[in-house]
């Protein structure tokens, strides 16, 4: 899990600011940038759910007898 949060601050806190930035440079304005990593959020939000399904009857079928 902590991996999964590391490469989250990496992805917010480095690679989307120098990627807007270069954007920006290149185009004089940030809209396109924020456009392209909404299109990235909508798509990983897709696959999500396509996949939410087998995950739920695959690994929440064994913790059905857990009592935690």
């Amino acid at each position: 899990m902590t991996g999964l949060v590391g490469f989250g601050g990496g992805i917010g806190g480095f690679y989307l600011a120098s990627s807007l930035g270069a954007i920006k440079k290149a185009m004089g304005t940030a809209a396109p940038g924020y456009l392209i990593f909404a299109a990235l959020a909508v798509i990983a939000l897709l696959g999500l759910t396509s996949v939410k399904k087998r995950w739920r009857t695959t690994w929440g079928a064994a913790l059905q007898g857990a009592r935690i």
